[in-house]
């Protein structure tokens, strides 16, 4: 099956010209975001935002190094600055300052690759988190389930249900596998790793 495209980059303020040498340098599977405002920038929630300062207003800007400022501890985004530089040391870790488009030219396409390969490690990651909660659901509401029964629920292979199961063992969650009923089975009867939040998730009427 083919993969989706992605909207890895969004840009405000750029020309069509430097919007047309921002595509030919992306990689294949992407596509470019065109925000009119600001606000946009953030709602696209693109990895890359390319920014041309003289068109934002100042007010709308610190908004942004305001948002920004509160999540640069766990973002991965880069915001390409055109024609701004009073990035303070900290924020240089999410905001990369040019004074022109032409100055970007030679970095971008590395820029975008890079973000490229961090954006599919983060997709990738997260894939793999949510299959593995969703076999740890499973298991927990129905005791015995066997590995074929999982990987047709997940709609995966054996092998990966069997890769998902040890990485939750890693993790420190029991999971056993009974030989006789030849399933699968949370020997406390519920997950480990969760605690109470595991009841809100999975029993909310009984909340």
């Amino acid at each position: 099956m083919a993969e989706s495209i992605k909207h890895l980059v969004v840009t405000l303020g750029l020309t069509k010209e430097q919007v047309s040498f921002v595509n030919a340098v992306l990689p294949a599977d992407c596509i470019v975001s065109i925000a009119d405002v600001i606000k946009d920038v953030r709602t696209f929630q693109d990895v890359v935002s390319i920014i041309y300062t003289p068109v934002v207003d100042e007010a709308d800007l610190k908004r942004l190094f305001d948002y920004y400022e509160e999540i640069f501890y766990c973002t991965s985004d880069v915001v390409i600055l055109l024609g701004y530089n009073k990035v303070s040391q900290q924020m240089k870790s999410v905001f990369k300052c040019y004074a022109s488009f032409d100055d970007l030219k030679p970095e971008l396409k590395y820029i975008l690759l890079k973000a490229h390969r961090r954006e599919r490690k983060v997709s990738e990651y997260s894939r793999q988190l949510v299959n593995g909660l969703r076999i740890l659901g499973k298991i927990s509401s129905c005791p015995g389930i066997t590995t074929k029964a999982l990987a047709e629920y997940n709609g995966c292979s054996v092998r990966s249900v069997q890769r998902y199961i040890e990485s939750l063992r890693v993790a420190g969650e029991f999971v056993e596998y009974d030989r006789k009923k030849r399933g699968w089975h949370l020997p406390f009867g519920r997950p480990m790793l969760f605690g109470d939040v595991w009841d809100d998730m999975w029993n909310p009427e009984e909340n």
